[in-house]
């Protein structure tokens, strides 16, 4: 079963992760030790539904761990997940991104 925006929304919540920052597409979150996660509240499908910072990527493993939990192989690019890195993708000016955390 795939997860929605909504209930990544509510896990986050219970695991003392605080809101940054919430818009119509994108919701921030901020754990206490000042990791950040974004969850894309357009996304329905749960592809790309839950996105880390490519800081934590060596990290990733745990995630994996999770049953029903995988992480994606190529990055998710947007401007507006501005609490993450930038890079070049296909323009020529850098792009916020960040890992995709699959729901299998």
């Amino acid at each position: 079963m795939k997860l929605k925006p909504q209930q990544i929304n509510q896990f986050l919540e219970n695991l003392k992760f605080s809101v940054v920052s919430h818009t119509d597409k994108i919701c921030i979150w901020r754990y206490k030790n000042g990791e950040y996660l974004i969850v894309n509240v357009k996304n329905i499908s749960g592809k790309s539904a839950l996105v880390i910072d490519p800081g934590l990527a060596a990290r990733v493993s745990d995630l994996q761990s999770v049953n029903g939990v995988s992480v994606g192989s190529e990055y998710i690019h947007h401007s507006n997940m501005t609490v993450f890195p930038k890079r070049l993708n296909q323009g020529g000016e850098l792009i916020h991104y960040g890992i995709p955390a699959l729901r299998i």
